[in-house]
């Protein structure tokens, strides 16, 4: 962590660093939930870039922390969310990104009902129900 309270994931989507090199190092165990000084995680600082392609590596299942409504609902000290932050960047791309990935966890819940009905611990986390459904 540096002095503005930034890890090494913060630092390396502030500086614009291709996909490949934020899965190199969320290989290596960085929780990209943690918050800086300012309270942005390293979701809010890509969509304040707006790059799209930083957050669709972060939101990747392989790559999913905590659950996706768990990802919106955090609030950096001015009271914001992803979604408030686009909003205010005017970014649909970003927006239909999130939308997506949203409906897609719907979808996955929906298909493999059977499955999950006994297992409300899974809540939106992607990773959890992509490892259930190929030990199943």
């Amino acid at each position: 962590m540096n002095k503005k309270g930034e890890s090494l994931l913060h630092f390396a989507v502030k500086s614009g660093c291709s996909p490949n090199i934020l899965e190199c190092i969320l290989k290596k165990g960085v929780n990209a939930l943690l918050q800086d000084k300012e309270g942005n995680t390293v979701f809010h600082s890509a969509a304040l870039a707006k790059n799209i392609e930083q957050l669709r590596c972060l939101l990747h299942p392989r790559n999913a922390y905590n659950g996706f409504e768990r990802v919106l609902q955090i609030k950096n000290k001015k009271g914001q969310t992803i979604r408030d932050i686009c909003a205010q960047i005017d970014s649909i791309s970003i927006t239909a990104l999130l939308e997506n990935y949203n409906l897609l966890v719907l979808k996955i819940k929906e298909s493999f009902s059977d499955i999950f009905e006994n297992h409300e611990d899974f809540g939106d986390d992607l990773s959890a129900i992509y490892s259930h459904l190929w030990k199943t």
